[in-house]
């Protein structure tokens, strides 16, 4: 109150509402003569402070503006956020919200959204609450304006990614050589490719890739590569890695290699590639019938040979005799018995010459 001043029989003073508050104003005035004058009470609000809000996302909340984001929520099914906005003065004249969605490839911190930006931004909504669907990803924005028009922008610093499409499938590649007769005869190398597909304009990223090689269903080796998937941020979408299965370690027909990825949004999925690798050379016998010859080395019946082969991949046609006489007949080699169970290298497959 700055006090009052005399101008002939006008009296003035001038008051200042400094505070934010809601103001009731009025006064009456009686003169020396005992006649009344009554100012009649008048409502306004003095506010110059923005409104307040938040913006919830499964654990974190957020009430401030970052210009510096980065993702940081995971999920394959719909992510909610919730939206808050609060004015305890003049209130709240509007509440809205925008869904920011970088390009695809972004990943670590980067700048996104300036005020400057949001100031250009015509596609807001009202509400309380905007759901981030399966493969889709982006920023909540919120643009709170109270009745005196003091404006707030709040935003999320981590960004969503909601990815329910599993890396599975052709995602997941195993290559090797491809082996003489389909039979590995030494150590096979082998690249492992993994792809977290795009679906929606987003990804995940890659969180988990890992591998190990059985023979006859038992582990022989493993690894993973997890220490350089840790910084989700960075959102690694492919993987590239060569191995070597042992064969010493795996000299067996029923040899796995299994691959597992797993998202950062959960999904997981696994491939296998099926080898067989045989180092064991195979044991030729030959036994004869008629072991009793005449001055040592002639025979007047017809005498047989029966060959024997113990290998576990035995081939017939990767057989060959060679027989020579002096009289141009040549023997009669049968049709051979074949241990075709791939299980033993001292399986026994036989054949007769007569």
């Amino acid at each position: 109150e700055q006090g009052w001043s005399q101008v002939i029989h006008t009296y003035t003073n001038r008051l200042t509402f400094e505070k934010d508050a809601n103001y009731t104003f009025g006064f009456t005035y009686t003169d020396l003569a005992g006649n009344t004058a009554t100012y009649a009470p008048r409502y306004f609000t003095v506010d110059d402070t923005v409104p307040t809000g938040s913006i919830t996302i499964k654990e974190s909340k957020w009430d401030a503006f970052w210009e510096t984001v980065s993702f940081g929520i995971y999920r394959s099914e719909t992510v909610t956020a919730t939206l808050t906005s609060d004015d305890i003065t003049a209130g709240v004249k509007s509440a809205q919200y925008y869904v920011y969605v970088p390009d695809a490839e972004s990943k670590g911190e980067f700048t996104a959204l300036t005020k400057t930006d949001l100031d250009k931004v015509t596609a807001w909504t009202n509400g309380t609450s905007v759901s981030i669907m399966p493969n889709q990803q982006g920023f909540v924005y919120m643009r709170i304006v109270d009745y005196a028009d003091n404006l707030i922008y709040i935003n999320a610093k981590e960004g969503v990614v909601a990815d329910n499409i599993a890396p599975s499938g052709p995602q997941i590649t195993i290559t090797t050589a491809e082996p003489s007769q389909g039979i590995y005869n030494g150590d096979v190398p082998f690249n492992i490719s993994v792809v977290d597909p795009e679906n929606g304009g987003t990804y995940a990223g890659l969180k988990e890739v890992f591998y190990k090689v059985t023979s006859n269903g038992v582990e022989t080796q493993s690894g993973d590569y997890n220490s350089e998937l840790a910084n989700k941020a960075a959102r690694i979408q492919s993987l590239s890695k060569d191995e070597v299965v042992n064969a010493g370690l795996n000299n067996t027909n029923f040899v796995q290699i299994e691959v597992t990825a797993v998202d950062y949004a959960g999904n997981q999925s696994t491939a296998t590639k099926d080898l067989k690798i045989d180092i064991t050379k195979p044991v030729v016998s030959i036994n004869y019938d008629l072991n009793s010859p005449s001055n040592g080395r002639y025979y007047n019946q017809v005498r047989t040979a029966t060959v024997t082969v113990q290998e576990r991949n035995f081939d017939p046609n990767q057989v060959d005799f060679t027989i020579t006489n002096t009289d141009g007949t040549m023997p009669v080699i049968s049709d051979w018995s074949v241990d075709a169970s791939g299980t033993s290298d001292e399986a026994v497959n036989t054949c007769t010459v007569t």
